[in-house]
């Protein structure tokens, strides 16, 4: 059920911050969002790494509702996106540590179980994850130019 409600929470703030056509331009964002978080989570779990509890309905030991998630949440990291390259590294940084944070919440209340894994590594794989979709995002979101890579 924690995974539902964190789809929703997501969904609900994307689409009441973003217009229809925003959300078309924004798609391949949640797209990449989505495979980068997909492919993460898929060598965690099928490492043994990490675990998740509570889920309604997975995909290969991912929670179905965490994935809708990473879309929503990909969309809005590249909408918010600052257009300085100081801030947007900054940016990134901050949606690092809340994610991580609402990790160590998923991770007290035994919804993310931690078997071989820290949370400091989780932190890493939210600045890479973030980084690189934020980065392919340039290559296909008509927004503007000034993203951290160019």
């Amino acid at each position: 059920m924690p995974w539902l409600v964190i789809a929703v929470i997501t969904w609900i703030i994307l689409l009441l911050s973003l217009r229809g056509i925003q959300i078309r331009r924004l798609w391949t964002a949640g797209f990449f969002s989505l495979l980068l978080v997909g492919s993460v989570s898929y060598i965690g779990v099928n490492l043994g790494l990490i675990r998740f509890n509570n889920a309604l309905y997975s995909l290969n030991g991912i929670p179905v509702f965490f994935l809708l998630a990473a879309i929503a949440v990909g969309m809005l990291v590249v909408r918010f996106l600052p257009e300085s390259k100081g801030w947007q590294l900054l940016y990134i940084l901050l949606i690092s540590i809340i994610s991580v944070i609402i990790d160590f919440y998923f991770t007290e209340k035994n919804f993310l179980v931690y078997e071989n894994w820290q949370i400091g590594y989780s932190f890493l794989v939210y600045f890479f994850v973030l980084t690189t979709t934020v980065w392919l995002s340039d290559i296909t979101v008509k927004r503007r130019r000034g993203y951290l890579f160019n």
